[in-house]
């Protein structure tokens, strides 16, 4: 195959969402619920509010100012706009991925998105 055209598939193929449920079902067992509320003003990432605070409490624990967390890893295509509601896949923040704040606002909790689709019916 010609370089050009490899490079193309690979990008194309690298660039696909997640899809791994057709988009008319509900949420998997492993997915959360969240409202999108934009850039966090402190940290500069997704700032989110999540429904099922038992679920991400099993994932990171519990935190202060549930249910508001940073989402590390969204597509900024998906929360730049505010109240958009998404299923996602969330695990504990790796220590190379926590981001800094300059500590002017309230501490929220983070969790890291695995993957992330838009609620069918919310747009």
């Amino acid at each position: 195959m010609n370089k050009p055209l490899l490079l193309i598939a690979i990008v194309i193929t690298g660039c696909q969402k997640d899809a791994d449920l057709p988009p008319d079902t509900e949420p998997a067992a492993d997915e959360v619920e969240i409202t999108t509320q934009g850039r966090n003003s402190d940290c500069g990432v997704a700032q989110v509010v999540a429904s099922d605070l038992a679920q991400v409490q099993r994932v990171i624990g519990p935190t202060a100012y549930e249910p508001t967390y940073l989402a590390y890893r969204l597509d900024t295509a998906l929360w730049v706009r505010r109240n958009r509601v998404l299923y996602v896949r969330i695990r504990k923040p790796q220590p190379n991925e926590v981001v800094m704040c300059k500590a002017l606002g309230p501490g929220y909790a983070a969790f890291t998105v695995i993957s992330a689709r838009i609620k069918p019916g919310s747009e």
